[in-house]
């Protein structure tokens, strides 16, 4: 006998290295995960599981942060998310109630703006519970003074550090405080 295989060996090994091939090959390649820009300058719709996704993290954000302000406000504190909506900015400026504080953080790395607000009234009632004042004591409304910007913007801080945390696991922004100031 020769030692060079015929046709059929030759179409048998052939078929079964085919086989073997196809045997290693995933049934089909995964595709790439699709990530979706959201631009937040203008309103958009956002699809239903986007939606319930910010909504869940925030209302965790709320329930974390009630904990830590009732902590270091010594009293109970309850915070919820009682709206949701995408604005422009101006329609959001034009939505805050007076008299306001506002806070205005960066989001990095868009450098795109983020505005928190805060009423006067629940901020000095925060402020005087940071200096001791009583639960039931109601702050008089008054001209905020650099002692009291600066305890505003020691809470607005603190509001944007949680909140941070929500946005880098959401979208990968971090957000830094840049400026705190009476709404005019």
């Amino acid at each position: 006998m020769s030692d060079t295989p015929n046709e059929d060996q030759i179409a048998e090994l052939l078929g079964g290295a085919e086989h073997e091939a196809a045997a290693k090959q995933p049934a089909k390649p995964r595709r790439p995960r699709r990530v979706r820009e959201l631009d937040f300058s203008r309103p958009m719709k956002l699809n239903p599981v986007e939606q319930r996704r910010f909504e869940a993290a925030h209302v965790t954000f709320c329930r974390d942060l009630s904990v830590r302000l009732s902590t270091e406000l010594r009293s109970p504190i309850e915070l919820d998310v009682t709206n949701f909506a995408q604005l422009t900015w101006a329609t959001a400026v034009r939505e805050i109630t007076q008299p306001s504080i506002l806070a205005v953080a960066c989001a990095s790395p868009l450098e795109s703006s983020v505005l928190l607000c805060l009423e006067e009234p629940i901020l000095l009632a925060m402020i005087e519970r940071l200096l001791g004042g009583g639960v039931l004591e109601s702050p008089v409304s008054r001209t905020m003074t650099e002692i009291d910007m600066a305890l505003a913007r020691r809470i607005f801080s603190s509001l944007i550090d949680g909140l941070s945390v929500v946005w880098d696991e959401l979208l990968d922004l971090r957000l830094r405080l840049t400026e705190v100031a009476p709404q005019q």
